[in-house]
């Protein structure tokens, strides 16, 4: 802990701070233009070994994949719970905003950790935790969904 706050502004603090970071990042990268994720940035390339499989079988995504809620559009991005069309042009973009999407967790993942800098004692380590479990299925998702709309695309 670096900051410190009484208890009462710590807790007034977090219970406002977690949904501002989910909604105020997903904002924020709609507010981006998607041409930027046509191409892929480094943290969101095809790491050795990432493959279909990896997530079919290891994660199980097909079993939970539908469960998730799809925010992808409330701020001006694109749906992405199921395809409207097969075009190139349609797929790219639908890759691009997997793309935009992903960033987006990363970014809450990064800010969500930030809480620990005024939060006391044993309680720091409830956000790393947090900020893991709060996005890494949907990290996961946009991965499976990029790899599939790779291998048709090519």
């Amino acid at each position: 802990m670096f900051l410190e706050f009484p208890p009462f502004w710590v807790a007034v603090i977090n219970i406002l701070g977690v949904p501002l970071v989910h909604l105020g990042s997903s904002w924020f990268m709609t507010r981006l233009p998607v041409r930027l994720f046509d191409h892929p940035l480094p943290i969101l390339e095809r790491f050795p070994g990432e493959s279909r499989q990896l997530y079919e079988r290891t994660f199980a995504i097909k079993k939970w994949k539908d469960s998730l809620p799809d925010a992808g559009a409330w701020f001006g991005g694109m749906a992405k719970k199921q395809l409207s069309r097969t075009t190139v042009p349609h797929l790219s973009r639908f890759r691009a905003e997997t793309r935009r999407s992903e960033l987006a967790h990363w970014l809450q993942f990064l800010l969500l950790c930030g809480f620990m800098i005024w939060t006391p004692g044993p309680w720091t380590l409830i956000w790393p935790l947090y900020a893991f479990l709060s996005n890494i299925t949907c990290i996961l998702l946009q991965r499976y969904n990029r790899l599939r709309l790779s291998k048709v695309l090519s």
